[in-house]
């Protein structure tokens, strides 16, 4: 976080020069998306036993009461005060671990859009550097800019350390928990059924999806920085120049990545792989029950 700060255009000036609005303006957009379709899904979830109840009135059915998250508890819990007490035991369950999630999300994209925004400008002001006249004052500017990148290369770094082991078992839970929710789904045991679940695939494909697509965009903004440098006349400078940039190009052609774990990196072929595995793991279901 420190390093993050160290490099953040704090001044006004420099916020305009970089147009550092546009990721913070994409950052707002993606933490109110995150809250629109997570109270939607704690609402719809949570309602649904009592529209399951107005509609059973309605047609005049007898049905019994169930609590939201249909718990096996060991004892009656439809008894008059215990029920009651279940249902807001479980409503406040379902918020507090919706909630977490979404907070969890929105570090992981804030941390990784900061860190996008500071590679872009870093492969900006690369860029202009090296078209420089001034060769003298430009090969000590690299000097600094390359001592910046390797800050920026470590701050990826400590990121996928901290959010691997989260990666992956979100990779795993949103293959499962896509096969077995469109399963359970499109078998329409009931009406009511089909209504309680149908929002569960999709709140797992948007949250596995901006994970992908942040990683996705820390690999493009990483290579951006050799490209940026490449496209200079970097051949028409002094040979201690072009070993400055060199340089730079070498240490951009690895990309820093966000891993599951230490199995695959996450991009938007991981989205696509995680998709397509978890339709054929639902073809399996349906082949085999239907």
């Amino acid at each position: 976080m420190e390093k993050l700060d160290e490099h953040f255009p704090h001044s006004v000036v420099d916020q305009l020069e970089f147009d550092i609005h546009k990721y913070l303006k994409m950052l707002k957009r993606i933490e109110q998306f995150y809250y629109v379709l997570d109270t939607i899904l704690i609402v719809h979830f949570c309602s649904m036993p009592f529209l399951h109840q107005i509609y059973a009135k309605y047609k005049s059915l007898d049905l019994k009461w169930e609590a939201i998250l249909s718990l096996n508890l060991g004892f009656d819990q439809t008894q008059p005060v215990i029920f009651e007490l279940i249902i807001i035991l479980e409503i406040w369950l379902t918020i507090f671990n919706v909630f977490f999630v979404i907070y969890t999300d929105l570090l992981y994209a804030c941390l990784m859009q900061i860190l996008k925004m500071e590679l872009d400008i870093l492969s900006q002001v690369m860029g202009e550097i090296c078209r420089s006249n001034n060769e003298e004052d430009a090969i000590k500017e690299l000097k600094k800019l390359i001592d910046i990148h390797q800050e920026l290369i470590e701050v990826s770094e400590k990121l996928n350390e901290i959010f691997s082991p989260l990666m992956l078992i979100n990779v795993a839970c949103s293959i499962v928990g896509l096969c077995t929710a469109g399963f359970l789904v499109a078998s329409g045991i009931n009406n009511y059924f089909i209504a309680r679940y149908f929002f569960v695939p999709i709140g797992l494909i948007v949250q596995i999806f901006v994970q992908c697509f942040f990683a996705q965009q820390l690999i493009d903004s990483t290579a951006a920085i050799s490209t940026s440098v490449y496209n200079t006349e970097w051949y028409s400078g002094s040979v201690k120049l072009r070993r400055f940039i060199l340089l730079i190009i070498y240490r951009s052609q690895k990309p820093q990545t966000i891993k599951a774990w230490k199995f695959f990196d996450l991009s938007m072929a991981t989205f696509y792989w995680i998709v397509t595995k978890a339709h054929s793991y639902y073809s399996v279901l349906k082949a085999v029950y239907f």
